[in-house]
C-alpha cells in the first residue's frame, strides 16, 4: 500500500509528498531498531523516542538499572527484613544473632509475647522472625496465591524462620513470631542462611 502510494505520488509529480513519505519510512525503520543491550549499572527501561533498553544476559532490569540477580535478591531481602522490623544485622549472621541476644537480655519482659510481622511486595514476599523469635504460624493475602509455606527452619524448630508467599500482583505476608526467653534463646542455634535458595524469587 505504501509503495503504491509512493508510485502514485511519483506519477503525479509531487516530489514534496514523496519526500515526506520517504522520511516517515526512514523514521519508522529507525524506531524498529533495537538498542544495544546494557551492561551492569547502566540505564534500562523505556527511553522516549528510542524504544526499550534491555540488559545483557545474566543481568536484570531493576528500578531502571541493570544489576545481577543476586544483587536484586539482596536488595529485596534487606527491604523485606526492614518491613518486618528487623535490622540488617538480623540477616542470619553471627553478628545479627549476637545483637538479637543482647536485645532479648535487655527486654526479658517480652518473653512469651507474640509479634505479627507484616511485609508487602509484588509477586513474592516473606515475613521474617528475628534470631530471638520462634515462628509459630503465618499466612498470605493476595488476589491469587500460588505458594504459602514456612522457610529457613530447622528440622525440629522454627527459631528465626520466615513465612514465604508467592502470588499475583501485590501480596502481603504475615509471620506470627513468639519471643523467646533469653536463656532458651542463648541455647538455640539459628538456621543457616538460605539466601542462595531464593534464586529466581
Amino acid at each position: 500500500m505504501i509503495a503504491r502510494n509512493i508510485a502514485r505520488m511519483s506519477n503525479l509529480r509531487r516530489p514534496a509528498a514523496c519526500a515526506a513519505i520517504l522520511a516517515a519510512l526512514a523514521l519508522a525503520s529507525a524506531a524498529c531498531k533495537r538498542p544495544e543491550r546494557r551492561g551492569e549499572g547502566e540505564y534500562c527501561g523505556r527511553a522516549p523516542n528510542e524504544g526499550w533498553y534491555r540488559c545483557k544476559r545474566g543481568l536484570t532490569c531493576f528500578r531502571r538499572k541493570c544489576i545481577t540477580h543476586a544483587a536484586r535478591r539482596a536488595i529485596k531481602e534487606r527491604e523485606l527484613r526492614k518491613q518486618s522490623g528487623l535490622s540488617p544485622l538480623d540477616a542470619g549472621s553471627a553478628q545479627g544473632s549476637a545483637l538479637a541476644h543482647k536485645r532479648l537480655a535487655e527486654h526479658q519482659s517480652r518473653a512469651g509475647a507474640i509479634r505479627v510481622r507484616t511485609v508487602k511486595a509484588r509477586y513474592s514476599a516473606w515475613a521474617t522472625c528475628s534470631a530471638g523469635e520462634r515462628l509459630v504460624s503465618g499466612g498470605c493475602e493476595a488476589d491469587r496465591i500460588y505458594a504459602t509455606r514456612p522457610e529457613r527452619y530447622q528440622q525440629d524448630d522454627t527459631v528465626g524462620a520466615r513465612w514465604f508467599c508467592r502470588g499475583q500482583g501485590v501480596i502481603t505476608a504475615f509471620a506470627l513470631c513468639l519471643a523467646l526467653p533469653a536463656e532458651q534463646d542463648a541455647n538455640t542455634k539459628r538456621p543457616a542462611d538460605a539466601s542462595a535458595a531464593d534464586a529466581g524469587r
